[in-house]
């Protein structure tokens, strides 16, 4: 009963605190300088993970009440009770941007700066649509495209940037479809979260791609998106370990999302396609190496 006790209180820590989510962002960055084959820059990463934790705290901070103690939503519940844990680890995480960011050549810095500012396209409400200011997650359809297109910018174009400024990096290494390939995995592990809130969105009168075109054609796109991420696994000029460690992280993603997500329609068991974020890293590690 403690081990059960303990690892939910880990998932809740992992998820809740957005924790999992930064290891996710990080695990890509990691996987774009290893298939790449360019120098890691660990300042990098340590960016990558605290900006991406900060960003994503600030955005639950915003939408946190402001008097009510309890909620219906676990979430919610799990921050308001741990305020000091949550507020300290994000101060910490700021220092630590702060320190590492500064050690960044001054172009990457400015590219992070243009991913910052966009990114808080996602939670300020800045666009006027149907006479109504509101933020760019509630403009038709843009919420999924949006969060993968950060994600493209921050964990592969960011690193790719930032090794062309100091020289290492100076082949193209096929980008332009690698740079495909991977906005569809992350597109792919973000259109389950429209699944997750269609209530709300509709609710909400926020049109997605699970409001507008239902729950099963949602999941017919989901599939047939993952059958095209493998086939251009072919065009990626990698070596077969490597191909056969993405088609395997492609079937592992198909399987679990019909015959658990659809099925089960759990809360959190759509965070483990955050998780698969990092699994996919590892298991390229894995079979490149074993």
């Amino acid at each position: 009963m403690k081990l059960i006790g303990y690892l939910k209180y880990s998932s809740q820590l992992l998820i809740f605190t957005n924790l999992l989510v930064a290891f996710a962002a990080t695990a890509q960055m990691a996987l774009t300088y290893f298939l790449l084959e360019i120098p890691v820059k660990y300042a990098l990463l340590v960016v990558e993970f605290t900006s991406t934790l900060l960003f994503y705290n600030f955005s639950l901070y915003l939408s946190l009440p402001k008097t009510v103690v309890k909620t219906p939503f676990a979430r919610t519940n799990w921050i308001l009770n741990h305020k000091k844990f949550f507020y300290g680890f994000s101060f910490i995480c700021a220092l630590a941007l702060i320190y590492f960011g500064l050690q960044l050549d001054f172009f990457t810095q400015i590219f992070l700066v243009i991913i910052g500012l966009i990114s808080a396209l996602y939670a300020f409400p800045i666009f006027k649509y149907h006479n109504k200011w509101v933020n760019l997650r509630s403009i038709p359809y843009a919420k999924v495209f949006f969060i993968s297109f950060i994600w493209l910018m921050s964990t592969f174009w960011l690193p790719i940037l930032d090794s062309q400024l100091s020289g290492e990096l100076s082949a193209t290494h096929n980008l332009p479809i690698r740079s495909i390939h991977r906005y569809l995995f992350l597109f792919l592990c973000t259109l389950p979260f429209d699944l997750r809130d269609a209530k709300a969105d509709k609710y909400y009168g926020i049109k997605t791609f699970s409001t507008q075109l239902g729950i099963k054609n949602s999941i017919r796109l989901i599939n047939g998106l993952i059958l095209l991420h493998a086939a251009l696994g072919f065009y990626l000029d990698v070596s077969i370990e490597i191909l056969i460690a993405l088609w395997v992280m492609d079937l592992i993603v198909i399987i679990f999302f019909n015959l658990w997500i659809v099925k089960r329609n759990d809360y959190l068991l759509y965070y483990l396609m955050d998780f698969f974020l990092v699994l996919q890293f590892i298991l390229v590690l894995l079979f490149q190496y074993i």
